[in-house]
């Protein structure tokens, strides 16, 4: 249920990103939690924060090197992601 409950959020990011070049940040919160209730359900919430931590550290050094070739929406998401 929490994959597909996520698929669904990353297909409306998806739309909005391609129609409007935004990543909301509302559907993000949304994915971040529901990562962490998954992770918390499966007892694995060490591994969810600490993948998070690693995917947000990854993408802001890329956000600093591409001197504002990538958006801070990109930068949010991958978090929700790790």
């Amino acid at each position: 249920m929490f994959s597909i409950i996520f698929v669904l959020g990353l297909l409306y990011h998806t739309y909005t990103d391609l129609k409007f070049m935004l990543l909301y940040d509302k559907v993000t919160l949304f994915l971040a939690a529901v990562g962490l209730v998954r992770a918390w359900y499966e007892g694995q919430l060490f591994d969810g924060a600490y993948g998070a931590g690693i995917m947000l550290a990854i993408m802001l050094v890329l956000y600093f090197a591409s001197r504002g070739g990538m958006g801070e929406g990109d930068v949010k998401l991958a978090p929700a992601l790790g």
